[in-house]
């Protein structure tokens, strides 16, 4: 252990021993005992002088072990290099050497501490949290750089702790709650940790280890995450063809392999595509804590068999996750809340499935085209809640659904349950609410329908095109409010319908096509919408509720009903509303003409059998329009010369028949054509109209027949013949062949002839499908398969390329959904079609294709600076897969605020607006501001007129970069001349921009002119004694070995060498000794006097004798004059090895340099420790 020390010996009588270019090394037990001797004497310290100490102790060094990456708390290994710790602030800047002084006051205030003048020995810390000190009060001289302290368990620190690659010798700065400065914790990061971030773990950083009871995880691709997840999100070389059964494994290990420190994760996903289109595995075996199935995960492999019968926790399948396998039976986890959309599509093989207990909802498609399917159990899936479009879509062999646990289910969308024809039975659940559009259309197996209380609405064409189904029970469906378009068109219903109570809309054609022959409707409906109830076979007298306020074009036409009544005031009627019955009887008495439109009571078919006596306008018609009746008709058109006046018809003798048309004045709102059959023939027939593609048999047209006593002729014995358009004869009525046919109805020798006119009926083609792609920056085009177009009549046209056009003029290229329709080509093969020739086509339902955003993602590049410079330009790193054309993303750099050292989130932020083509992740990126490590030292030098040039060593000249990496240090002369004597300003420079000017003192050549004897020196002038001025906060200076004289003995922190003698001339004129300055000053910090450093070869000391020690070993000490110190060998700046005081010799004895030490206080009688600046 040893404590140095610089010792200014001074006297009252005025002499003075210039020792500033010598250091003394003693140790402590050394100057103890001298220190002790001198006080024995009785010669103290003046009251105004000072011992200041630094203690350089050994076993208490100002060194923290630094490792490479510094963390809070961690125990510094040993190994690693031990780096002094710095006492200035985090945020650095390039030493300026006059600021030196400043930088030493005001910079260090990390933390504030009262401390005494007392030397303070610290033990070593444990941690690496480092506490720099400094006074608060600038009169204290006290060094504490680099203190570690073990903080005590008691106190509260706020902790402010920076990660970095760099070496730092500072790993965290603790500021003790006690003080009254606190120390700057960084910025905190308050992004939402929540949402989950998966990092793909590095193979060659890792290795990937499981339990060996399951298939190993080095065949798996992984990704974490920060809270112990794995996600298995691929398979990768090391699974083998020999892999076809695999397990996957619950938990894995990753352990890093420089460090070996490891972690377990719990797998709980699948992430999408992990196995897509594998060809390799036939059987997989999902173990507890998966929750996840991506989409994708096992799409288009050769799975037959997947066994979820250790899961306990699975919730959400993924679109698409077993799509296009050869999976046989479904048994899913009472856990299994979603399955996603196509989940299990197109499994060729599967034919049974059993849905989970939690389960709430099943996706678009998710079990679609399963052609084997025959059997799926609802009866657990008691939480179910929705079933998506097309769910069980085209399950041909599917033949029953049962739907009666299922109480939570509220919705069966579009198309669920389409084109599933072997479909026998459905049984609904009372909770159903929405049936949506073609959830059961074209299933032709079902027979019968019975609807639930809280149903509310049945979608388009929900049931259409069901031949076989003959009835449906509204009667429990109190809720059902809506019916949609063509719910029920072209189905198989018969007999009576009954509307349930509270329906307040039946949709367009909902119930056309069909065979009803009785309706019902209910007093809260109060829309019928075209065509609702048309083509079928209602007879009798329709009443209409009070409550309906619009009736739609032909609602009910094409019908047989010979009667309208209704209470109703105000309500709309659509043209041809009634169109082509035989309605005779319209009993409207609260409506007025002026107000409600009956043009719809049109084009009636009438027919009546009686006799010449009833020829009164009232034996036809039965009307009570809002006052208008029968005798206000307008009767035209008589035939068989029968005319009518007043209300009568005048008819000749021996007409067997007449016919007249009929309507209302001034206006077109009921008309018609009546047909009067006067000679009650045996055969009672009449004419129809049956719209094109409609069912039509011999008994629609007929009434009766009678034999002459009365009894009544059964039709099965009337014998009937059809004759075509073109001619032909035979026994039914083609009805996909527009015209009018005559039908001939005999009975012995009596016979009956009408006209059937089958016109042509409308119909509609819909397009079916749609179309999902992803944005890439071309214009998409449209896939045929991916559409199918249905006809009205049942049946499916095939589409030929060229068919399907957007309905938009511009293509398909950015992100949203376009409508898909026929192109005029389509529109023409369609027309082209067989059934054209009797139906009109009109379009009904569009495609769509929908362009969805494509995913991409923004890597922000880490980037670093140095504190007090400008960022740097940001680079980011696009992943646009599958992008051919694509537009630039649109985003903005910005990062967190802050300028000092520390760590800085980089982000991308984007605005969705300007990005429609892109759903856009962004992968942070780190600034890392780095200290400000720049430098540039030097000092000055003397030389002799013939001496090398100077080169940066010689000026002690060292450099670093803003990183704190040694430069090399330039010298420029171009201001010195070598060959004379003089002071020089030299600038050392360095690649990076720093300058400092040094000074280069040219001396002439000492041996040039001989050996002159100086002149006696003059005894110097009795010294003032300086002023007692407190010292303030010194610079701390570098270790330095105390046995080099190349050190700097009270010189400045900057590095420039301060020589310690005077010449002459600043003191006596005529006295050539050199001496300290008489103005010098105890210095008030740092600083040590400045002295003048002209002459520093020509050493004369005051006295006419001085002893000048020899060297040890080499030669003795000897006693000379003061001029002939250079001839004696000694030179106070020059000399080499351990140098001492004159007065010991160089006897590095002990007891020599205690003698040396008591001579020197007796001789001045006052001690001056001072710092030595080493």
């Amino acid at each position: 252990m040893f404590r140095q020390v610089m010792i200014f010996i001074s006297s009252q009588q005025g002499r003075f021993i210039n020792m500033t270019s010598k250091k003394l090394t003693i140790d402590k037990k050394e100057l103890l005992i001298a220190a002790g001797a001198a006080m024995t004497l009785g010669i103290g310290a003046s009251a105004g002088h000072s011992v200041i100490v630094h203690a350089a102790t050994a076993d208490n060094t100002s060194s923290v072990a630094a490792p490479s990456k510094t963390t809070t708390g961690s125990e510094p290994s040993a190994s690693d290099a031990t780096t002094t710790t710095s006492n200035t602030t985090s945020t650095q800047t390039k030493t300026d050497p006059d600021a030196t002084e400043k930088t030493t006051n005001d910079d260090n205030k990390t933390a504030s501490a009262t401390t005494d003048s007392s030397s303070t020995t610290t033990p070593k810390a444990a941690t690496t949290n480092t506490v720099t000190q400094a006074t608060t009060d600038n009169n204290i001289s006290t060094d504490k750089s680099a203190t570690s302290l073990s903080q005590p368990a008691t106190t509260n620190l706020t902790k402010s702790t920076t990660t970095t690659d760099t070496t730092s010798s500072v790993a965290a700065t603790t500021t003790p709650a006690s003080t009254d400065t606190t120390a700057t914790t960084p910025d905190k990061d308050t992004t939402d940790t929540k949402a989950t971030t998966l990092t793909p773990v590095d193979t060659s950083a890792n290795t990937i280890s499981s339990d060996g009871d399951y298939t190993d995880a080095n065949k798996f691709n992984w990704s974490t995450d920060d809270d112990g997840n794995a996600t298995l999100t691929g398979t990768n070389s090391n699974l083998t063809a020999d892999d076809t059964d695999i397990n996957i494994p619950p938990k894995i290990t990753v352990t890093n392999k420089d460090t070996n420190a490891s972690t377990d994760y719990n797998v709980t996903a699948i992430g999408n595509a992990a196995f897509f289109s594998n060809q390799t595995i036939n059987t997989v075996k999902i173990n507890d804590g998966v929750t996840d199935i991506g989409d994708d995960a096992f799409a288009y492999t050769k799975v037959t068999d997947v066994d979820l019968s250790n899961n306990k926790t699975l919730q959400n399948i993924g679109k698409q996750a077993f799509s296009s396998d050869q999976i046989k039976q479904v048994q899913l986890p009472d856990s299994v809340e979603t399955i996603g959309d196509s989940a299990f599509s197109y499994n060729n093989a599967l034919t049974s499935v059993t849905l989970p207990a939690n389960l709430q909802s099943i996706g678009y498609q998710a079990f679609a085209g399963n052609t084997k399917l025959s059997s799926v159990d609802f009866s657990k899936a008691t939480n179910l809640q929705n079933i998506g479009e097309e769910a069980f879509a085209t399950d041909a062999a599917l033949t029953s659904v049962d739907l009666s646990q299922n109480n939570q289910l509220t919705t069966i969308s579009k198309g669920a349950f389409i084109y599933d024809n072997g479909l026998t039975s459905v049984t609904l659940p009372d909770g159903l609410e929405t049936i949506g559009d073609q959830a059961f259309l074209a299933d032709t197996g079902l027979t019968s329908m019975k609807f639930g209380p809280n149903l509310q609405s049945i979608g388009y064409q929900a049931f259409t095109y069901n031949d076989n189904l003959s009835s449906l029970d509204f009667s429990n469906a109190k809720d059902l409010t809506k019916i949609g378009t063509g719910a029920f068109e072209y189905s198989n219903l018969q007999g009576t319908i009954t509307l349930p109570a509270n329906l307040q809309s039946v949709g367009e054609y909902a119930f056309a096509g069909n065979n009803i022959s009785n309706l019902v409707l209910n007093n809260n409906l109060q829309t019928i919408s075209e065509g609702a109830f048309s083509t079928n076979k209602l007879t009798g007298t329709l009443t209409i509720p009070d409550s309906v306020q619009s009736i739609g074009n032909s609602a009910f036409s094409n019908n047989q009903m010979t009667g309208v009544s209704s209470n109703a005031s105000d309500f709309q009627v659509g043209p041809n509303a009634f169109s082509n019955n035989r309605i005779t009887t319209v009993l409207l008495p609260n409506i007025s003409l002026d107000n409600v439109n009956l043009d719809g009571i049109v084009d009636q078919l009438a027919a009546i059998f009686t006799d010449s006596a009833h020829n009164k306008i009232s034996d036809y018609f039965n009307i009570d329009i809002g006052g208008v009746n029968e005798n206000d008709l307008v009767i035209s058109d008589l035939s068989n010369g029968v005319t009518y006046s007043n209300g009568v018809f005048n008819i000749p003798t021996g007409t067997n028949s007449f016919t007249f048309n009929w309507a209302l004045p001034s206006a077109d709102k009921y008309s018609g054509t009546y047909d009067v059959i006067l000679d009650n023939p045996v055969i009672k027939a009449i004419d129809s109209k049956v719209a094109a593609g409609t069912s039509w048999q011999a008994s629609d047209n007929f009434i009766s027949a009678q034999k002459d006593d009365g009894s009544t002729i059964p039709f099965s014995d009337i014998s009937y013949e059809v004759t075509a358009p073109d001619g032909t004869r035979g026994q039914s009525i083609d009805t996909t062949k527009v015209g009018a046919y005559q039908v001939v109805y005999s009975y012995g020798s009596e016979s009956s002839t009408v006209t059937v006119q089958v016109y042509k009926r409308s119909g509609t083609y819909d397009i079916t499908g749609n179309q999902e792609v992803t944005y890439n920056g071309q214009n998409q085009n449209i896939d045929l398969n991916d559409y199918t177009v249905n006809l009205s009549d049942g049946s499916t046209y095939t589409l030929q390329n060229g068919d399907l056009v957007f309905s938009e003029a511009s293509d398909a290229k950015n992100a949203g959904t376009y409508q898909v329709i026929l192109s005029q080509q389509g529109i023409d093969n369609i027309n082209n079609l067989a059934q054209s020739s009797y139906i009109d086509w009109f379009a009904g339902q569009s495609g769509s294709l929908i362009i969805d955003k494509a995913p991409i993602t923004i890597t922000v590049d880490n980037a670093t600076k140095v504190a007090g410079s400008k960022d740097p330009a940001y680079n980011v790193e696009l992943s646009m897969p599958n992008i051919v054309d694509g537009d630039d993303p649109a985003y903005t750099i910005v990062r967190d605020p802050g300028e000092t050292a520390g760590t800085y989130k980089i982000n991308a932020v984007v605005d969705e607006s300007q990005n429609p083509n892109y759903v856009i992740t962004v992968v942070p990126g780190t600034l890392t501001i780095t200290a400000d490590k720049q430098s540039l030292v030097g000092s000055n030098y003397t030389m002799h007129i013939g001496d090398p040039t100077p080169m940066a060593s010689d000026f002690q000249a060292s450099a670093t970069d803003v990183n704190g990496n040694p430069l090399d240090v330039n010298v420029d002369l171009s201001k010195a001349n070598l060959d004379v004597a003089g002071t020089y300003d030299v600038v050392l420079n360095t690649s990076d921009g720093q300058s400092k000017t040094v000074q280069l003192t040219v001396e002439a050549d000492p041996n040039s002119g001989g050996t002159v004897d100086p002149t006696d020196p003059t005894d110097p002038t009795d010294p003032t004694d300086p002023p007692v001025v407190s010292p303030v906060e010194p610079v701390v200076p570098d270790e330095k070995d105390p046995n080099n004289n190349n050190d700097e003995i009270g010189g400045n922190s900057d590095g420039e060498t301060n020589n310690n003698t005077n010449n002459s001339s600043n003191n006596n004129a005529g006295d050539s000794n050199n001496v300290i300055n008489d103005n010098a000053k105890d210095p008030t910090g740092p600083t040590d006097p400045t002295v003048n450093n002209k002459s520093q070869s020509k050493i004369v000391m005051e006295g006419s004798v001085y002893y000048v020690p020899g060297i040890k070993g080499q030669s003795k000490g000897v006693l000379v004059t003061p001029t002939n110190l250079h001839k004696n060998g000694y030179d106070p700046t020059n000399q080499s090895g351990i140098q001492t005081f004159p007065q010991t010799g160089n006897d590095s004895g002990t007891f020599m340099k205690i003698l040396g030490a008591m001579i020197a206080v007796l001789t001045l009688g006052v001690i001056d420790i001072r710092k030595v600046r080493h």
